[in-house]
């Protein structure tokens, strides 16, 4: 049996020995400093010897040894535990030479010149908190798979068990997956958006913590339809105007929430490509609106025509070039008489085609079309006095959009607070 005495007293210091009798050694096991937090320990074997094949000095500088998880005790000759017993090894292979280590609450460095390594004690506290969990599910499920194995082989009378969750687990993965710049698969993700949405509630999980993350993952979420946006808005050449309405379509279709900040009372996406009437057995006098919305509250429907972002606004050529008079384009009146057509087919046909779906009075309608940024500047107010004096339809550009998304996304990012600078001594 291993015993540790006090064998030598300093002004400075205490010096221990650890003693065993079978074996039969004696050697320096600890040093602590008087006065300060300060500890040297030797880490040692069953034998007496020399532990590690190079580190042979752990040093506590500020911090208590008793404190932390992951290390031996006498009995067990000091040095690491299992959880933690990787860090010589990593050393060794990283670091030839080092044979000191100096846990401190100073920044983990290395210094080859004195041999030693300082480690930060929240960097060693988080490889003990990564290392552990996957040490204990893999001893875990070692267990029971044998005990899986003895049950389907029959004759033990031994029931399946199944494979228990290890806390700690999900953060060592995902921490190996962020280190590594791996990339979730399909399935793992579709695994954690599943947890996320359906079970998560049946978990006692902190409620600011909660909230703070769905504030992260909103913002990630905002930040990709964002991306999306503005890469279908940069498209100018190479697509044809009816493959870049579907495009547009199947954006808003996908993110629906955009056209819902359009309101001012709670809207929400009832349907796209919605038959409004015609004759639908031909197609050829049928019409869909691109989107119907329905307020929540009312049950009140509006109309979205969906264009393009290259459709042109104004026409190049002043109407009265001394007033500087510019004209609507064609584009812009055949939307609007499309989107009239629509309305206009809807109430005819409503007891037909859209009863108990939705109730229409005057639908309101809005038409997505343009780049505000096309128009030169001097230009705009020609376009806005227009469109500001339509009765019941509203027509926004697909920039005007973007802003709103951006502004919504804006609410998620903190303003950055600017250091003050330290004034200079004189």
């Amino acid at each position: 049996m291993t015993t540790e005495t006090l064998k030598n007293k300093t002004k400075t210091k205490e010096i221990y020995h650890a003693v065993n009798t079978d074996p039969i050694f004696d050697v320096k096991s600890r040093e602590v400093t008087k006065g300060s937090l300060y500890e040297i320990v030797f880490p040692f074997n069953r034998q007496g010897k020399q532990k590690y094949s190079l580190i042979s000095e752990i040093h506590f500088d500020g911090v208590s040894r008793l404190d932390l998880k992951g290390m031996r005790g006498i009995s067990r000759g000091y040095g690491f535990t299992q959880d933690t017993s990787p860090i010589v090894s990593t050393l060794n292979e990283a670091f030839h030479g080092v044979t000191k280590i100096i846990i401190s609450t100073k920044a983990t460095s290395i210094n080859q010149r004195k041999s030693e390594l300082v480690l930060n004690i929240n960097d060693y506290k988080t490889i003990y908190s990564t290392i552990r969990p996957k040490n204990q599910k893999h001893s875990k499920d070692q267990k029971v798979t044998i005990y899986n194995i003895l049950a389907q082989a029959g004759g033990l009378g031994l029931k399946a068990k199944k494979i228990p969750y290890i806390a700690g687990s999900i953060k060592g993965i995902l921490r190996e997956v962020s280190s590594s710049g791996g990339k979730l698969s399909d399935a793992d993700s579709a695994a954690l958006l599943d947890f996320a949405q359906n079970k998560i509630e049946n978990y006692d999980i902190d409620a600011a913590a909660l909230i703070h993350t769905k504030e992260k993952i909103d913002k990630v979420y905002f930040e990709k339809v964002i991306a999306r946006f503005e890469k279908l808005l940069a498209l100018k050449k190479g697509v044809g105007a009816k493959k870049m309405e579907q495009s547009w379509h199947n954006f808003f279709k996908d993110n629906s929430w955009i056209f819902s900040y359009l309101f001012a009372a709670p809207h929400f996406l009832f349907q796209d490509e919605y038959y409004v009437g015609g004759q639908k057995g031909t197609g050829k006098e049928a019409r869909y609106a691109d989107f119907i919305y329905k307020n929540k509250l009312t049950d009140s429907a509006t109309i979205i025509e969906i264009k393009t972002h290259r459709t042109k606004i104004l026409h190049n050529t002043a109407y009265r070039s001394a007033g500087k008079v510019y004209p609507i384009s064609s584009d812009i009146t055949g939307a609007i008489n499309q989107v009239l057509d629509q309305k206009n087919t809807l109430l005819k046909n409503y007891s037909t085609v859209a009863q108990g779906d939705f109730e229409i009075f005057d639908p309101r309608c809005v038409i997505v079309v343009g780049n505000t940024k096309d128009i030169p500047r001097e230009r705009v107010k020609n376009f806005d006095m227009f469109r500001s004096n339509l009765r019941n339809i509203e027509i926004i550009c697909f920039d005007e959009l973007l802003e709103k998304a951006k502004l919504l996304l804006s609410h998620f990012i903190k303003p950055r607070v600017p250091k003050k600078k330290k004034k200079k001594r004189k």
